[in-house]
């Protein structure tokens, strides 16, 4: 399973939104490895994530299952980010992050990531300046 396809199928409030119709292409289950301290993941709770599968269509068990010997890794900051690409160069991970991922090294770029690591990120502080520059 590729990064994309991996977002499509997240959806919901924590990552993206998925493409109609994606749920009733698998044909098996995706293993999705989930990691993350205090059970949270951006603030959102394990349960929170299992909601926006539920949300849009995905049934954990039959569609996806939370396990060990993952298919993809899910994680909340660029900590554990950090961790899981020390961990594998092989399982995709995709990250929710508030820093910024090309500074913390954890992609080459924003339009093309490379390697196993895509995500979301929010750069409010970074693009203050320019805000207000377009503003003006």
């Amino acid at each position: 399973m590729d990064r994309r396809a991996f977002i499509t199928l997240m959806g919901g409030s924590i990552l993206a939104t998925p493409v109609a119709g994606v749920a009733q292409q698998a044909a098996r289950t995706a293993r999705v490895g989930v990691l993350v301290s205090g059970m949270t993941i951006g603030g959102y709770g394990l349960e929170s994530f299992r909601q926006g599968l539920r949300e849009h269509g995905y049934s954990e068990g039959r569609d996806v299952v939370i396990a060990r010997n993952v298919d993809v890794l899910v994680v909340p900051g660029t900590l554990q980010a950090r961790v899981a690409k020390q961990a594998t160069r092989t399982i995709p991970i995709v990250f929710a992050s508030s820093g910024d991922p090309v500074a913390s090294g954890l992609v080459t770029s924003l339009a093309r990531p490379g390697g196993n690591l895509t995500g979301l990120c929010s750069l409010g502080q970074e693009l203050i300046a320019k805000r207000l520059e377009l503003l003006r």
